[in-house]
């Protein structure tokens, strides 16, 4: 709860104080004043976890095709600083038969700041359509939300928002505030618990 106070006060001391015709005056152009909340966009903790990983949120314009369920799974026990190998999965909703479709994916957590010694992007060579880096917006334990910067329009910049399967079935509502504050675009729901419930196999739920 401290945290979401922390990152919600900094956003909005920053935001109104901009000023018009010198700035990015949406949320997302904030994002690389606010110092303060630096500790939370540093992906690294999130994404080498071995829990698995669930998709809630992409934006409504990114095409997907028939995918949903989508998970992420560590592919290696102990990966070693910068880079962290995954395994994304889906069901393909097309398919007459649940047939788990999966990709091999390579994250590069980006330069660290020189001040706060953090990593606030990652990179992949994976999703070529989608783009190839990745800043964070927010990481903590429970979820991480990142831009997708290809998805930009008007200023407005679309987010992906994953969480850990233990929080899958949280409200979580701290996390979607601060996706629906700093990711403009509007965005569409991948995760449905019931049908997700049926699709994932068990040596996916960890």
């Amino acid at each position: 709860m401290n945290t979401f106070f922390k990152v919600s006060l900094a956003a909005l001391y920053v935001f109104p104080s901009s000023i018009a015709e010198h700035c990015n005056c949406n949320p997302e152009g904030t994002l690389e004043t606010l110092t303060q909340v630096f500790e939370h966009r540093d992906a690294w903790t999130f994404l080498s976890s071995s829990a698995t990983l669930y998709l809630l949120y992409l934006p409504a314009t990114l095409r997907i095709g028939a995918a949903q369920c989508v998970t992420s799974t560590l592919r290696e026990p102990t990966p070693v600083y910068p880079e962290v190998k995954r395994r994304i999965s889906y069901t393909n909703a097309s398919l007459q038969a649940n047939n788990r479709q999966n990709k091999d994916i390579t994250l590069t957590m980006g330069e660290k700041n020189i001040k706060n010694k953090r990593s606030t992007y990652f990179t992949t060579h994976d999703f070529p359509r989608i783009g190839e880096v990745f800043p964070v917006v927010y990481s903590d334990s429970r979820c991480l939300i990142y831009q997708i910067l290809r998805e930009t329009f008007d200023g407005k910049t679309g987010c992906a928002l994953w969480v850990k399967q233990i929080s899958k079935d949280n409200l979580l509502l701290y996390c979607k505030f601060i996706y629906n504050f700093f990711c403009g675009v509007s965005h569409r729901t991948v995760y449905a618990k019931q049908t997700c419930d049926t699709l994932v196999p068990e040596e996916e739920k960890s």
